[in-house]
């Protein structure tokens, strides 16, 4: 459910909001594949309000 929500907030373009909310959703998944995803989902976001 909180990664559902990262991503409708990425998509919204609320991006600094989508990384502290993709950065929520690791601590609520045991599954290494996902947190990998989600880590790498925000660094992606976060890399982009740093150039941005």
């Amino acid at each position: 459910m909180v990664r559902a929500a990262s991503i409708a907030v990425a998509r919204l373009g609320r991006d600094a909001e989508a990384v502290d909310a993709y950065r929520t959703a690791v601590a609520f998944t045991d599954n290494a594949a996902e947190q990998a995803f989600l880590t790498a989902r925000a660094a992606v976001l976060s890399a982009c309000l740093s150039s941005g």
